[in-house]
Formats: C-alpha cells, sequence, structure tokens
C-alpha cells in the first residue's frame, strides 16, 4: 500500500477458504498470518459419518484463523479429545447417528463414564457441541451447567536463584556446543562442494550424504521408507548414524527444548511466545556503533485484541547478553530454514529443526516450534542436582516465573498480575520482603518533604587550591574528600559517591543497587567532567522511551528518566549540553551501555 492510498478491499462475493476438507474429517489449522501449521485428521474417528461430519465442521469453526483455538498443539491436542468423546458415543448400546440425537441423558453418561479424566476435556467438548446447529435445546442447556466445584489454582513455584544459574549455564553450554557442531558441519560441506576431498574418502563420504541432506531434507529411501542400502551402509561407518548426519546440519527436537529453555531464560518469554516466534529482525550496527540488536516481535493470544503483538529489542553484547543467546538460535537454525525454502515449503518461524525418526507419510520430519515435550525431553538427559539436593528439573513455567519475579518487571502481562501472581507467590521475594518494605517505610518517612537528587558541582579540571576550598564549603565536604572526587577516585559509572559503604538503597553492607539509581541518591554526586556521558545516558533513554511499550516504560525508566532529566536541565542549557556532547569519550559510552544492559548490576 502506498502512502495516500487506500488498501484494495477484496471482491464483493470474496469468501475466506475454508479449513475443512470437502468430505469434512480433516481440519487444517491455519494462523492468523494465513500460515498452515498442520491438520488434524478425524478419518480414523469412531462413528456415523454424518455425526462426524457434524462435530468435525464445529470443531474447524473454533479452530479458524478467526477462531478460538489458533495453536497446532493446542488443535491437535483438543482433536484427540473429540475423537475419544465420538468413540465414546459410538459404543453406546443405541449410538446416535447426528448431533440432533445426542440427549441430555447421553451428555450425562459421558460425564460419569469417566472415559474424560482431564476437566479440561469436558470443558472442550461442551465448546465444540455449542458451535453445532443441531444440538437440542435441552441438551445445550444440561451441557451449559457446569460443576460447581472451583477448580484449585495452580501454584508454579520459581526456582532459586542458584538453581536458575544453573539451568541457564547449562542452556548456554548446549547452545554453544549445538552452534560449534553445525558449523562444522556447514564447513565440511561447503569443503565439499569446492571438491577439497579424494574421492572415496570418509571425509568425502560424509560430504556427499550432507550435499543430500541440505538439498532434499532427507538421504534416500526406498519404496517402504527404510534407507537404501548404499545410504545404510554409508551411515554405519560414521559414529551416530542416520541421526548423527542429521545433526551435522539440523537439531533435533530435544535440542529445540534446550534453546527455547535458553531464550526463556534470558527473557522470561513463555513457552508459547517462543513457539510461534518469527527470526527477528537484524540491524549489524544497532544504529549505534558496533553493538549489533536483533528486533523480536512476540504474539501472545490470551492478551485482548489489540495487545497481542509486542517487540523486544535484544541487544548483542557477547557472551551472557541475551541478544548474543538469539543470535545463536539464529544461526542454529538457519540450514534448517534454507533447506525448507529449497524445498517449497518456506516458513519464518525461529525454532526449526529436524526429527530423527520418521512418524508416517503424513506426518513432516521437520519440527516447527518448541512444545513443553521437547523441553521435557531435553531435561530427561540432564540428570541435574539442585544446589540444595535432590534433582533439578527443567520446566518453562518456573523459567518464566523466576525472570519474571528476581529479574525484570511485568512482561506481557499488567503490573497487577505481575505483583499478583509473579512476586506474591515467590517464596524468595516474600522472604526478602521485609527488610525491603521497613527500609522502604523509613525513606518515605525520612524524605517525604523533599525529592532526594544528584546534586552537581561545577568544577575545573585541574582547581587550584582556593577552589578546592570553595567546593568544600559548597559540597560540606572534608577537603581531602574534594581532592578524592576532582581525581576521581569516587567515580562511579554515572557520576561519584560520597559514602559507598552506606546506602540508602542496600539495608547493609556496599552499595549493590543499580547505578541508575544514583541520581536518586542523596550519596550521589556529579561534577562537570561527568557531565557527558550523563547526557549520553539521557539521549539513550530519550531513544529507548520509542522502542518500547508504555507500561514498562512507565515501571522500568520513567523515574530514572526524571531524575536525569531534572538534572540536566537545572544545570544545563541546550548551547551547553550540545557543547559536552562533543567532550562524549569511547569509555564514556561503553560504561553507559553496560549500565543500560543491567551488566554492571551486582
Amino acid at each position: 500500500m502506498s502512502p495516500g492510498r487506500r488498501a484494495a478491499l477484496p471482491p464483493a462475493d470474496y469468501r475466506r477458504p475454508s479449513n475443512l476438507s470437502p468430505d469434512g474429517l480433516v481440519v487444517t489449522v491455519v494462523a492468523e498470518d494465513g500460515e498452515k501449521l498442520g491438520k488434524v485428521d478425524f478419518h480414523t474417528a469412531l462413528g456415523p459419518q454424518e455425526l462426524r461430519q457434524e462435530a468435525v465442521t464445529a470443531f474447524a469453526r473454533l479452530c479458524s484463523s478467526t477462531g478460538t483455538w489458533v495453536r497446532y498443539a493446542t488443535c491437535e491436542k483438543y482433536g484427540n479429545y473429540l475423537k475419544r468423546f465420538l468413540s465414546f458415543l459410538s459404543g453406546l448400546a443405541v449410538p446416535p447417528a447426528r448431533v440432533a440425537e445426542i440427549t441430555p441423558g447421553i451428555w450425562s453418561q459421558w460425564l460419569l463414564s469417566g472415559t474424560m479424566k482431564e476437566a479440561e476435556g469436558h470443558s472442550v467438548i461442551r465448546r465444540i457441541l455449542a458451535k453445532t446447529d443441531a444440538l437440542p435445546p435441552d441438551t445445550r442447556a444440561a451441557a451449559e451447567v457446569r460443576s460447581r466445584q472451583r477448580k484449585a489454582s495452580k501454584q508454579v513455584e520459581a526456582y532459586t536463584l542458584p538453581e536458575f544459574k544453573l539451568i541457564r549455564s547449562t542452556a548456554r553450554r548446549t547452545a554453544d556446543r549445538i552452534e560449534r557442531r553445525i558449523a562444522a558441519g556447514l564447513t565440511l560441506l561447503a569443503r565439499y562442494r569446492a571438491g577439497e576431498f579424494a574421492a572415496g574418502s570418509d571425509e568425502s563420504n560424509v560430504g556427499e550424504l550432507l550435499d543430500q541432506l541440505a538439498l532434499t531434507g532427507d538421504l534416500d529411501r526406498d519404496d517402504d521408507g527404510t534407507l537404501t542400502k548404499p545410504v545404510q551402509r554409508a551411515c554405519l561407518k560414521i559414529p551416530g548414524g542416520y541421526a548423527s548426519i542429521l545433526k551435522m546440519l539440523f537439531p533435533c527436537g530435544l535440542e529445540i527444548g534446550a534453546l527455547a529453555a535458553l531464550l526463556a531464560c534470558e527473557e522470561g518469554w513463555n513457552l508459547s511466545v517462543v513457539d510461534l516466534m518469527d527470526v527477528p529482525d537484524f540491524r549489524p550496527d544497532g544504529g549505534i556503533g558496533d553493538v549489533a540488536i536483533h528486533r523480536a516481535a512476540t504474539l501472545k493470544h490470551r492478551r485482548p485484541p489489540g495487545r497481542k503483538h509486542a517487540s523486544n529489542s535484544l541487544v548483542d553484547l557477547g557472551d551472557g547478553s541475551a541478544g548474543h543467546a538469539l543470535r545463536q538460535v539464529v544461526t542454529i537454525t538457519a540450514e534448517a530454514r534454507a533447506c525448507m525454502q529449497r524445498l517449497g515449503t518456506p516458513t519464518s518461524r525461529l525454532l526449526v529443526g529436524h526429527r530423527a525418526q520418521r512418524l508416517g507419510p503424513d506426518r513432516s520430519a521437520w519440527l516447527i516450534g518448541a512444545s513443553k515435550s521437547s523441553i521435557d525431553g531435553w531435561n530427561a538427559t540432564l540428570a541435574l542436582e539442585s544446589p540444595h539436593g535432590g534433582r533439578l528439573d527443567v520446566a518453562a513455567a518456573r523459567l518464566r516465573r523466576t525472570h519474571q519475579a528476581l529479574f525484570s518487571g511485568p512482561r506481557q502481562n499488567t503490573q497487577r498480575t505481575h505483583e499478583d501472581v509473579y512476586l506474591l507467590r515467590n517464596a524468595t521475594v516474600r522472604a526478602e520482603s521485609a527488610d525491603v518494605i521497613a527500609a522502604g517505610l523509613q525513606g518515605a518517612v525520612d524524605h517525604a518533604a523533599t525529592m532526594v537528587k544528584m546534586r552537581l558541582l561545577k568544577a575545573s579540571p585541574t582547581p587550584d587550591p582556593e577552589e578546592l576550598t570553595e567546593l568544600s564549603e559548597q559540597a560540606g565536604m572534608p577537603l581531602e574528600r574534594v581532592r578524592e572526587l576532582v581525581k576521581g577516585d569516587l567515580d562511579t559509572a554515572t557520576g561519584a559517591c560520597l559514602d559507598f559503604e552506606h546506602s540508602p538503597f542496600t539495608p547493609a553492607g556496599p552499595c549493590s543497587a543499580s547505578f541508575l539509581l544514583c541520581f536518586g541518591c542523596d550519596n550521589g554526586l556529579a561534577t562537570s567532567r561527568h557531565l557527558p556521558r550523563i547526557i549520553y545516558l539521557h539521549d539513550a533513554l530519550s531513544a529507548l522511551r520509542t522502542a518500547v511499550d508504555p507500561q514498562i516504560w512507565s515501571t522500568d525508566w520513567a523515574g530514572h528518566y526524571s531524575r536525569i532529566s531534572d538534572l540536566l536541565t537545572s544545570n544545563t542549557t541546550d548551547s551547553e549540553r550540545a557543547a559536552l556532547r562533543g567532550r562524549l569519550t569511547d569509555r564514556d559510552r561503553a560504561l553507559i551501555d553496560q549500565v543500560l544492559d543491567r551488566r554492571l548490576d551486582a
């Protein structure tokens, strides 16, 4: 669409393509953007043809791109619920031939039969029947009567900080190992294609298999689906056989679970968000020099319309940064996407792998997205021991809860949900809150009438004794302390600190608060020498304000930005700030970049 020109509307007789097969027994799950995610086949479901078609038609409406269920894993699971319901109906003494023959008595039999152990299953069948037009009114009324018994709320306990760090370091090491392995495989393939290996050598044989795998996504097979004899013999010469060859170019299902866990550790994303994530946008220079930034779009279906879509900008600052982890995942899965592109089945999804075990001719060998089972499978290979004793299991829900409670504010939810669900239910946060609350209340009493601000002392680069005396009187500091300030011995990342050992933000011991809080601390002090880096910090926050969600800005950054703005506007003019930017050094930029990326947090 060009600027100033309205988008072209479809023809008046346009109808959205049906996601139901002509025989009414196969449902195609379609994403909001039109991508076909997979099929749910009911040909093997029991029951009369008309009954199956009516139920499956209602199921297809709920699985459409405008319906309620838009994730393939969800539709596949709910489709299995429907198959079990149809199987129950077919086993009755007088089975119904159509939906109109499902009576309230049949519905009650279904509830009491114990066929469906999952309470969720009854709700799913209720919703599917509600979508049919033929269900009798009295049966509809009976189905709408829900159990009065309230389900116990799920309590997902967060990891302790040592447990979380152990899982994160394990996920990082796993990603490093996968990246090195696939890089070695691609290098060997490139050398084979360049003709560097002697015919018949081990390297040449492996290169030939990799070449075929990269072009077709598989190796030669007979009509019955088994690998051809020559391929089998070639694979036997390689440790790990066929599965090992696959993993030289593509990650397997368990490794997709490891990558999903890594992203949950680094950014606190839900598994459903990671599952649907596309390859992020990438700016090699980030627009700010030698810094790479990946912009990841996130989608959370349970949020209200208009708030489902968001984005996160991840900065790659090397090992240990979230941007580095995301870059690794993109690199590891790149060859799988390239192969799918060559085969005419392109995908933009981030997590793409390859199955070593064939699951039938109708099931794709490609793995797209991450599931709970993939993380469970990776967890089963680890046998981690908790620092507190006992086995340590990896679960995506616990990783998200831990990250959000201990490392960040609200992510894909409201501030109230963040506090009520993630903070109040976290044992570590509750245990540590008493001292923080007490200190906060005391601080509120002590400073109710004033706002604590960083002070600014305007001093020349090399003050003479007379100026040092004036600065001492102005700041109310001993002369020796002023000399330390001028020399830079009291410097922090953002200014200077007059009493590092006694912080209003840290109840006991040296200060461990973020350097951004220096602007709200009465121990904080700045001189003219610090102004260039403070201006650079202010400019960086101004740019960040346009890139993050308003709620995140208000929670994480607005207070810091307000204090820094007040310091600069109270002590400098526009022309002075422009001149001070010219005095900015590379070290100033590096320090502030690390502050914003939380790499200097204690």
